[in-house]
């Protein structure tokens, strides 16, 4: 596959999924949550592809997803991420003293 065409079948699918679902985790843990999901789904379609007589075009699409995901976790982390933590000694979920 020519580079150019697997950019615009990663364009498509990230166009497909912002449509299907708008909303973004606005944290990188369920951001990224959401990309292993989709190498999850990876994973499965190689191995049916390998052991159950799956489809190469299933595995194809799901790497399309993979990538598509990728895109959008970059998409959406800011330049000047700084870190702060929701959890801890001084936020919600307190050690007993």
């Amino acid at each position: 596959m020519k580079k150019e065409f697997i950019k615009q079948l990663i364009i498509v699918e990230l166009d497909r999924a912002t449509r299907q679902h708008p909303e973004w985790p606005d944290d990188i843990i369920h951001a990224a949550a959401i990309i292993m999901e989709e190498a999850g789904e990876l994973m499965k379609a190689c191995l049916d592809l390998v052991y159950f007589g799956g489809s190469e075009r299933s595995v194809r699409n799901e790497v399309v997803s993979v990538a598509a995901m990728a895109e959008r976790f970059m998409l959406h982390f800011p330049e000047d991420y700084e870190y702060v933590p929701r959890y801890g000694p001084d936020k919600r979920f307190k050690r007993k003293e």
